[in-house]
Parts: C-alpha cells; structure tokens; sequence
C-alpha cells in the first residue's frame, strides 16, 4: 500500500519536473517556437532550442485534457509521455500553453510581406 502511495509521488514530481523543464526551455533568448499542426481539438507545437552548443527540438501536443510530450516531431514513439490536465497537474499544463503561445512567432502572410517590402522600396 505504502509503496503504491510512493510510486504515485514520484510519478507526480516527474511529471512537474517535466513540465518546468519545458517551461525553462522555452524562456531561453535562443529557444523558438512554432506550431506544426493545428486542429479544433488537437494543437502541436514544435520547440526547437540549443543544448550544450547542439541544436535540439522538442513537440509538445495539447489533445483535450492529455498533452503529450515527444523528443521529436518526425519520431513520434520516441521519448512519448503523457500527463493528464486535472487540478494542480493541469494548472501547470495551462502556463505551459499560453507561455508556448506567447513564444509562437506570428506568420505573416506572403503577399503582406511583399506590400511591406514595396513600400519599403518607394521611401528609399
């Protein structure tokens, strides 16, 4: 009994510990944020960021009340975690998502690009 209790504390850190640790990534001045896919239920972010002079990424995919968190968007079975948004646990998933919101450069679009640079061009 007791070590079930054990096992669901450790669990319950790891999860924590996982969730910070993505939090610490992204607020990095190098870190980049993108969004891979994007459904009504589903959202996937791609994280991609330096790590001792390496150039790694991450993909974090909030799918309802369960996010999951790969080592790689092309390797979708590596490095698989799952955690269940409720209370304290879904708290924490929630500054997760709007930090990685917040950290989404925003696109613009081609021809609004283009303008831009036309005008550039007549003031020069």
């Amino acid at each position: 009994m007791i070590n079930k209790f054990v096992r669901k504390a450790r669990e319950f850190k790891s999860d924590i510990d996982l969730i910070n640790w993505h939090l610490t990534i992204i607020n990095q001045p190098d870190a980049r944020v993108s969004v891979e896919n994007e459904t009504p239920v589903t959202k996937i972010y791609l994280i991609k960021f330096k790590s001792c002079g390496a150039e790694c990424q991450k993909s974090v995919e909030f799918d309802g009340s369960i996010t999951n968190f790969f080592q790689s968007i092309n390797i979708r079975n590596y490095g698989l975690r799952s955690i269940e948004s409720s209370g304290y646990l879904g708290w924490k998933l929630g500054v997760l998502h709007r930090d990685l919101d917040k950290k989404v450069a925003p696109r613009v679009p081609f021809m609004t690009r283009l303008a831009q640079k036309l005008k550039n061009r007549q003031y020069q």
